[in-house]
């Protein structure tokens, strides 16, 4: 990706507890990295993990149906501490930023700014 200058990426979609949107800021720079919501599916209660080669949705037991099928679905009983996927990601960037020192000016570009410009 560092070496396509025409390619910007969001990040839409982060694994709770995942190092990636940082290794993606290191590889691309604070201005090809812009906020993605995925919605609608960040409206959703649940946060998402890697399980081996592929990403689960942590959900609510009931919440959304039958989902027994679904390989990327996982039902818990207790939830009371979770909320909904769009404060999870916003989260797992608010660690990133923390952990790579960006500054206000950096987080505005990559929350606002990158895709105005």
């Amino acid at each position: 990706m560092a070496k396509y200058k025409n390619v910007w990426i969001d990040h839409s979609g982060t694994l709770v507890g995942s190092n990636d949107l940082q290794h993606t800021i290191d590889l691309v720079g604070v201005d090809r990295v812009l906020f993605g919501s995925d919605m609608p599916i960040t409206k959703m209660r649940m946060y998402r993990i890697c399980d081996e080669d592929r990403y689960v949705n942590v959900v609510p037991r009931g919440f959304y149906g039958d989902v027994s099928n679904d390989p990327n679905m996982r039902e818990v009983d207790d939830w009371s501490q979770m909320t909904t996927f769009m404060y999870e990601e916003l989260r797992a960037f608010k660690k990133a930023a923390e952990e790579l020192s960006l500054s206000k000016a950096d987080v505005k570009d990559i929350l606002c700014n990158n895709a105005a410009n």
